[in-house]
């Protein structure tokens, strides 16, 4: 007898025939699907300096950049920021959408803390990029003027395309450019285009987000477009759905912007800054 079976049924029921013909006949083993096939992924390699990415990449591994999106622990204890970097961590935010004890996102009109200024400035000494993406306008003047080091945007399009505040304004733009920083395309829907929503974002085309790149291009940003994603939960277009798209994506930058830039904004701007950082 199957012991669960066994041990769990009614004493009254068990010498019925039904019963013991259930858990006395034969048992057929589970009937498995054959699970699809998925390409082998390539084998990974964590570049803890920008020195280590182009390596990973001849050696034909995916190359890995550890970063931190809202870097509150900073505000606990500023020696986190050494100890960090020195395991790998290359890059961080300030915060998120909120006030936070380092900064602020566009939730509030807030400024950089006192700790934020601190966390700045130990980030530079130490060599750990800043990222403002999610910093509110009042946190990104403050940043670009007290920054001796290049600062980044990692994931934030051009507001002038699309009036998210979360997107960047001409003059942040090129405040990043001028001092040797780089924009990552954002994914999401709403970022790019307005009026957008979670049910309609899947709706946004390569126009929509090509008009982003064009508008950079025309401030003189080619080489400091970069790719952002937002991959970690956000309602992006469906010719974005995931990095399964990125080859037809590419495609389509060739087609409207030339190999060159193409090659640039997937890659090479992006290796340039952090090896040069």
């Amino acid at each position: 007898m199957h012991p669960q079976l066994k041990s769990t049924g009614s004493p009254r029921l068990g010498n019925a025939p039904a019963v013991r013909k259930h858990v006395s006949g034969p048992q057929r083993p589970p009937q498995r699907k054959q699970a699809p096939k998925l390409p082998q992924p390539r084998p990974q390699a964590t570049a803890r300096t920008g020195a280590e990415i182009r390596p990973a990449l001849k050696a034909g591994k995916t190359g890995t950049v550890h970063t931190i999106e809202n870097a509150t622990l900073f505000a606990e204890d500023m020696a986190l920021v050494e100890m960090l970097r020195g395991i790998g961590v290359q890059m961080a935010t300030l915060s998120w959408n909120a006030e936070g004890p380092l900064a602020s996102g566009h939730d509030s009109h807030a400024g950089l803390t006192a700790a934020g200024r601190e966390a700045l400035a130990e980030m530079e000494r130490t060599g750990m990029v800043l990222d403002v993406s999610h910093l509110n306008d009042e946190c990104f003047e403050e940043v670009a003027a007290l920054a001796h080091r290049p600062f980044i945007a990692s994931h934030s399009n051009a507001r002038a395309v699309c009036g998210a505040k979360r997107n960047l304004t001409d003059g942040q733009f090129r405040r990043i450019v001028d001092a040797g920083g780089i924009v990552g395309l954002n994914y999401y829907g709403g970022f790019i285009k307005d009026g957008i929503t979670d049910e309609t974002a899947a709706d946004v085309t390569f126009d929509d987000l090509a008009r982003h790149i064009e508008h950079w291009l025309d401030l003189g940003g080619e080489d400091a477009i970069a790719l952002g994603s937002d991959w970690d939960g956000a309602a992006v277009p469906a010719f974005l759905a995931d990095a399964s798209t990125m080859g037809d994506f590419q495609a389509q930058l060739s087609k409207r912007f030339g190999k060159t830039v193409m090659q640039k904004i997937c890659s090479d701007n992006a290796l340039a800054f952090f090896e040069r950082y």
